[in-house]
C-alpha cells in the first residue's frame, strides 16, 4: 500500500513534464516561419492538383479498362468494280450505302495511358444509291469478325484508338444487266477511332475507316469494293 502511495506523485510528475515538453514542440512547430510555409505550400499543391484533375480520374485511373459496346450508323462511299461472266460490260458503279454497325472490344493498359483492344464487329447495309443507271441496291451483311488495335485514354473524357478489322462478308442478289449473284467475300478495314465522353461510362464515337472488299461469286463472277466510311454512334463502356 505504502510503494503505491509513493510511486504516485512520481507518475503524476512525469506525465505533466511529458505534457509541458509536448505543448512546447507544438508552439515551436507553429512559430517557425520555414514550416508554416511549407504546410502552406502542401495544402496549395494540394488544391492546384485538384482543380487541374478530371472529375472521373479517380474512377478511370489513366486508363478505360475491360469491356466497351457501340451501335453506329454508317456512311460508306465506294465504287463496285468486276466482272460477270454473261454480261457484255464489266461492273464500274460509284455508290453510297448507309450500314448500322455494332462493335465491341476489350481494352488492356500497357503502359500509363496507353494500351491495346480486341474484339468483333458486325453490320448491314440498310440501303445503297447509286447515280449510275441500272444500279440496284443489293444487301450486304458484315458477319461478326475480328478487330484489335491501338488505344491512347489522352484523358477521362477523350480516348483515340487505330485498328484494323476482318469480316466475313455475304452479298445478296447484286444485279448487273441481266445476270445477278449471291455470294461471299472479306472485307479488311483501317480505321481511326475518337471517343467523345458525355457521362463517365457513355460516349459518342466517331470512326473513319478506309476499306478493301473481295467476292467471288459460284458462277466465276468477281467483285470487288473499296472506298471510305464515315459513322457515328453511342458507346458504353462498363466500368
Amino acid at each position: 500500500m505504502h510503494q503505491y502511495v509513493h510511486k504516485t506523485p512520481i507518475i503524476v510528475l512525469f506525465l505533466l513534464l511529458f505534457s509541458l515538453d509536448s505543448r512546447a514542440e507544438r508552439l515551436e512547430l507553429e512559430e517557425s516561419p520555414s514550416l508554416k510555409k511549407m504546410i502552406q505550400q502542401k495544402f496549395e499543391d494540394i488544391k492546384e492538383l485538384r482543380l487541374h484533375q478530371h472529375r472521373w480520374e479517380r474512377s478511370v485511373r489513366g486508363f478505360r479498362r475491360e469491356h466497351n459496346f457501340s451501335v453506329s450508323l454508317g456512311v460508306d462511299s465506294g465504287t463496285w468494280l468486276g466482272q460477270f461472266p454473261n454480261s457484255s460490260s464489266s461492273v464500274n458503279y460509284l455508290s453510297t450505302q448507309y450500314q448500322l454497325r455494332g462493335r465491341y472490344s476489350f481494352h488492356i493498359p500497357v503502359w500509363k495511358r496507353v494500351g491495346y483492344f480486341l474484339g468483333t464487329s458486325f453490320g448491314r447495309s440498310i440501303v445503297e444509291t447509286s447515280g449510275t443507271p441500272g444500279f440496284e441496291s443489293p444487301g450486304v451483311s458484315y458477319l461478326p469478325g475480328v478487330s484489335g488495335g491501338l488505344v491512347w485514354n489522352i484523358s477521362p473524357g477523350l480516348r483515340v484508338s487505330v485498328g484494323s478489322d476482318l469480316n466475313l462478308v455475304r452479298l445478296q442478289d447484286f444485279y448487273h444487266e441481266d445476270d445477278s449473284i449471291l455470294t461471299t467475300g472479306r472485307r479488311v478495314s483501317q480505321k481511326v477511332l475518337l471517343d467523345l465522353f458525355m457521362t463517365i461510362s457513355t460516349a459518342i464515337s466517331i470512326e473513319y475507316e478506309w476499306y478493301d472488299l473481295s467476292l467471288a461469286g459460284t458462277n466465276e463472277a468477281e467483285l470487288r469494293r473499296s472506298g471510305e466510311s464515315l459513322a457515328i454512334g453511342w458507346l458504353t463502356h462498363l466500368i
